[in-house]
């Protein structure tokens, strides 16, 4: 029987999309993968991304970089890489707060499903709120009842406008009833000297920021923004547990540009369960506070789906200014 010759022709189509596709997620990486964090170094997103790339480095053989580009609540990096050749070359590693840009900056008009390639979700990280050794808050309750009596007297400090952290100190704001005034950095490093030195009373951070200094006595967490309380913060509860309603955590992700081809996507999808497992890689997740979940890409959309509705309903009802 002879097979007409378009028909032959899509049979030849398919057949080299097969063989093609393979050989992609083999050879990448061929040339060197820059993975964009937006926001500054040593922070809570960038020293994670430095254990994930690190180990990837070691299985696929490839050279991997880290790029910061802080600014604008991430968006600064976030376009970088929606601009970006499609080809492997550009990750991006950020937080959930690429599902709050939609509605924090409209003009962009930048979509995280369309405009990205969800690889996968790497870890969650609860959300603390810090007060240097010497603050004279002695718990939550009171620096609530605090806040309450002197409303505007008090300050928050935070990585940057629009950040999670930001969110989450409005949000405790509105659910508490009280009346905080927002001081933002260039990242949180700046945010902590701040709060030493006495020039703000509070910091809302990831507690990838805060585990360390807890330990070491130079902060106090007077509650986290996880469901339950951390075992590596013992002495902090739940904020939820006084403030009803509060649940403030931040999530990492890893994307590629928009239009990522599928064998690089099959490579990662691959790689990166492999460098979950690794025991080093665990251990100094631990270190930190977190663990590296590293969910595959339908994980990372199905909370896209579910927060960026979220966040247009949250940012304009507690008074953030929309730009």
């Amino acid at each position: 029987m002879r097979v007409p010759r378009f028909a032959a022709h899509v049979v030849a189509i398919v057949v080299i999309a097969v063989l093609v596709t393979p050989v992609v997620a083999q050879e990448w990486p061929s040339s060197t993968v820059r993975v964009v964090v937006p926001y500054a170094a040593g922070g809570p997103v960038d020293v994670p991304a430095r254990l994930l790339i690190e180990r990837l480095a070691a299985q696929t053989k490839g050279v991997f970089i880290l790029e910061n580009r802080p600014g604008a609540g991430g968006s600064i990096g976030l376009q970088a890489v929606v601009q970006a050749a499609p080809d492997g070359g550009t990750l991006l590693l950020t937080t959930s707060s690429v599902t709050m840009v939609p509605t924090i900056y409209p003009k962009l008009a930048f979509d995280p499903l369309r405009d990205l390639t969800s690889i996968s979700l790497v870890t969650e990280v609860p959300i603390s709120l810090a007060v240097r050794a010497a603050s004279p808050f002695r718990d939550l309750a009171d620096l609530i009842a605090r806040a309450k009596a002197e409303p505007g007297k008090y300050t928050f400090g935070s990585g940057g406008v629009g950040t999670g952290n930001h969110l989450a100190g409005e949000l405790l704001k509105k659910l508490a009833g009280i009346d905080l005034l927002h001081v933002p950095f260039r990242g949180v490093a700046p945010a902590l000297t701040a709060l030493y030195a006495g020039d703000i009373d509070m910091l809302f951070a990831s507690t990838v920021e805060t585990v360390s200094h807890a330990r070491d006595r130079r902060v106090r967490v007077l509650g986290v923004g996880s469901p339950q309380p951390m075992p590596e913060l013992p002495d902090s509860p739940a904020i939820g547990d006084l403030v009803p309603g509060y649940v403030a955590t931040n999530w990492y992700g890893l994307f590629g540009p928009r239009g990522l081809p599928a064998g690089v996507l099959t490579r990662l999808q691959a790689e990166l369960p492999k460098a979950g497992a690794d025991p080093a890689l665990k251990e100094k997740a631990a270190a930190l506070g977190m663990t590296m979940i590293l969910l595959p890409a339908d994980a990372l959309r199905a909370r896209i789906e579910a927060e960026v509705p979220r966040w247009k309903q949250i940012i304009p009802d507690i008074g953030l200014k929309v730009e």
